[in-house]
């Protein structure tokens, strides 16, 4: 007899496949998950128990494929996979971070499987096994309505650069605050940081290509240096607007039938 892992948000619970079957409805909603790709996102979701919608990722399906959003209040991952078979479902669902990294654990690169939803419920099986969770019903919030059309400064910048520039940059950071500044002019990235409570400071500079107005803008180094590697391309594009709009993290080069947008919200420079 087969075994089903039943995924409650908080525990883990072991029933047969056949309770499963004689205990909710299910459809099969697609037949291509193709390598850890779609469970990346997860990463960018919540922590606060206060806020359970926060702690799953969306995914919106339709028959031309799916969208899969996830986002904490600081940062937002958008993720647009297209040409897939979706066996002509429509429909939402938020799925727990906690069944995401358990899949995250046990899918191996390139593999293909199947995704069956229900009202209440999500199933996936691999291999021989068959992981059952517990969805959560409350409405995502409107993720499109904080996302920006009109980010017109463009930064391009080699992504393993930037981001070991901001580890090396962000230890003289604030402990608290872990500010670090981009100050970004023609042909010229400097990354910042200036603690007064401890008297360190720290700089480095990067070549890069820009487009735009110079800007000086703050963020988290710690959302910063996850966000840029969380990236699969050697380069990335960073669209802005101003120091106060969400900056948007591209990757130079998409996957083909896949668009991959990372939002991360800026903070307030001290004076």
């Amino acid at each position: 007899m087969k075994t089903a892992i039943f995924i409650d948000v908080q525990n883990i619970y072991y029933t047969t496949r056949d309770t499963f079957r004689r205990s909710f409805n299910y459809r099969r909603f697609w037949n291509q998950i193709e390598s850890k790709d779609e469970i990346i996102k997860a990463n960018a979701a919540s922590k606060d128990d206060l806020k359970p919608v926060l702690q799953g990722v969306l995914f919106k399906i339709n028959n031309e494929g799916f969208i899969s959003v996830a986002t904490d209040g600081h940062r937002l991952v958008k993720f647009e996979k297209t040409n897939i078979n979706t066996n002509n479902f429509n429909g939402t669902v938020v799925v727990p971070t906690k069944f995401l990294f358990l899949l995250h654990n046990l899918l191996e690169e390139n593999m293909e499987t199947s995704m069956i939803v229900g009202e209440n419920h999500i199933q996936i099986q691999i291999n021989n096994a068959t992981i059952t969770s517990r969805i959560i019903k409350e409405t995502f919030p409107d993720y499109e309505g904080v996302i920006p059309k009109d980010n017109e400064n463009i930064l391009v910048v080699d992504k393993n650069m930037f981001t070991e520039a901001v580890k090396r940059v962000s230890i003289f950071s604030n402990k608290a605050s872990k500010q670090v500044a981009l100050n970004i002019s023609e042909n010229n990235l400097t990354i910042t940081t200036e603690d007064p409570e401890n008297i360190t400071s720290g700089k480095e500079e990067l070549e890069c290509e820009y487009q735009g107005e110079p800007m000086t803008i703050g963020y988290n180094a710690l959302y910063l240096k996850e966000v840029l590697q969380h990236q699969q391309s050697n380069e990335i594009k960073i669209l802005l607007k101003s120091p106060l709009n969400a900056g948007l993290f591209l990757p130079i080069e998409q996957k083909q039938n896949e668009n991959k947008t990372t939002l991360l919200m800026p903070i307030r420079l001290n004076d």
